[in-house]
Order: structure tokens, then C-alpha cells, then sequence
């Protein structure tokens, strides 16, 4: 276990001393506290707030940038080391290829961790101060890290391949582009080309392909009432939530383990 800790410590203090994650984290704070505010003022007078308007607008700056920073924090963690000639260095202490992965895993998961908490800190005290819950705010908290360690796991499986860091760049702004952005727009332009005659069944499996999509629809089912789910038109077309459970488990285990076999060969 101290093995797993000291790559830990190392990776989360590497990156903290990163000024990009302060600047992140700061930006992402700025954008939170504009949506709250707003929110806030829904209803023509700040202090009514409309909590349910407030957190469906973090959700969606949540989902745009939350996966990149994943992305960004994990897709040259081994290969940062590789091309610094680092690697060989590291794997030449008593430490299992394993441990190396897991560790700079939890390191960057608390990277993570710590980036949205400081960007959502002073959003929740906004809204707490004018009435609002600290539930949901703390409900935000914990799938946007789970969202973003989705997309972090994913990056640092491909981190593990031989290919240059700006390559692994590319490819990776390239994912988020894909599942992130082009996504919702190829599946709004499926149901129009087939007329909206597609099945629910279809249009449920056709979500398990991109957990960005099943983790906004689980934060849907467990944050918000039905209401929400019947003014996005998405009625009988969502897998209920212990489907969503296990398919974002299997989305944050499998990347982790395939990174770990690969990096088991170096």
C-alpha cells in the first residue's frame, strides 16, 4: 500500500504545483458563480432562486468541460514520463508496473477532486446563502468527479501506448469531440433521418456507448423529478438507474485494468 501512496503524493503534487489546474480551477469557478447568479435571478429577483435551473445549467458547463479535463490531466501521465526518460528510471525501483498505474491514478483523481471543489466552492456558498440545499450542490460535486474520472481513466489507458505526447493530445481532444459534442448531434440527426421511428430499446443501448451521456442521465434520475425527464422528451427512452450504475462501473474499471495489462508489458 505505501508503494501505491508514494506514487500518489508524487503525481498529485506534480501537477498542483501545474499553474494550468490553478487557472482551471479558478476559470471553472468564474463560469460556476455566473450560472448560479443567474440562477438566481431566474425569476426577476436575485434571492428567489430557481435551484432547478441553477443546477441543470452547472450540469451542462459540467459536461462540456469537466471530460476534457480529464482528458487533458491523464493522457500524458505516462507518457510525460516516457519521452522525460523518467519512465525507466521509476520502473527501476522495487515498485510493480501495477502499483505504478493505480497510484498515478489516485493521484490524479484527487487532482481532479481538488480542481472541482475549488471551482464549485463558492458557487455553493452563493446559492446556500439565498436558501438552497447543500444536497444537490454535494450530488454535483461527486458525479462531476465521477465524470471526469471516467474520462481520466480513458486517457491514461491510452497514455500507456508508444506514441508521442502530441499525438496522444490530438487523439484525446479528438475523443472529447466525439463523445462530448458530435455525439448529441449525430443522435438528433438518427432520429431524423429515421423520422423518430426508432425503438426505445435502440435508442437505450445506443447511450451505453458513451458515458458522458449515461452519467448526465443518471445525475437526471437522481437529481431532479420527472418532470425534467418528460420537458427533455426522453420518456421510456433512459435505462433506469442500476443499469446506469453498472454500465459507468464497468466505463471506470475496464480503461484502468486495460492500462494496467499494457503497462504490465514495459
Amino acid at each position: 500500500m505505501q508503494q501505491y501512496l508514494e506514487v500518489a503524493k508524487k503525481e498529485f503534487l506534480d501537477h498542483i504545483r501545474n499553474g494550468w489546474v490553478i487557472a482551471i480551477a479558478i476559470s471553472f469557478m468564474v463560469f460556476a458563480c455566473i450560472i448560479t447568479l443567474a440562477g438566481l435571478g431566474f425569476t426577476g429577483e436575485v434571492g428567489v432562486g430557481d435551484n432547478k435551473t441553477t443546477l441543470m445549467s452547472l450540469s451542462s458547463l459540467v459536461f462540456y468541460l469537466v471530460p476534457l479535463l480529464g482528458l487533458l490531466l491523464g493522457y500524458d501521465s505516462i507518457a510525460g514520463e516516457r519521452e522525460r526518460g523518467t519512465l525507466d528510471l521509476l520502473l527501476s525501483y522495487p515498485i510493480s508496473t501495477h502499483q505504478i498505474i493505480v497510484g498515478k491514478w489516485i493521484g490524479l483523481v484527487c487532482v481532479l477532486f481538488v480542481t472541482l471543489f475549488l471551482g464549485l466552492i463558492v458557487p455553493t456558498i452563493i446559492g446556500l446563502s439565498f436558501g438552497q440545499t447543500i444536497g444537490q450542490w454535494f450530488a454535483l460535486l461527486m458525479m462531476s468527479t465521477w465524470l471526469g474520472l471516467i474520462f481520466l481513466t480513458l486517457a491514461l489507458w491510452l497514455s500507456t501506448y508508444p506514441w508521442e505526447r502530441a499525438k496522444l493530445l490530438g487523439i484525446s481532444i479528438g475523443l472529447w469531440l466525439v463523445l462530448v459534442i458530435l455525439f448529441d448531434v449525430g443522435f438528433i440527426g438518427l432520429l431524423v433521418a429515421t423520422s423518430g421511428e426508432l425503438s426505445n430499446t435502440i435508442v437505450e443501448n445506443i447511450f451505453y456507448i458513451n458515458p458522458a451521456s449515461l452519467l448526465r442521465f443518471l445525475m437526471i434520475q437522481t437529481m431532479f423529478d420527472q418532470s425534467v425527464i418528460n420537458e427533455l422528451g426522453l420518456q421510456g427512452s433512459i435505462p433506469g438507474v442500476f443499469s446506469l450504475l453498472i454500465a459507468l462501473l464497468i466505463w471506470s474499471a475496464l480503461p484502468l485494468v486495460l492500462a494496467a495489462r499494457k503497462m504490465s508489458r514495459y
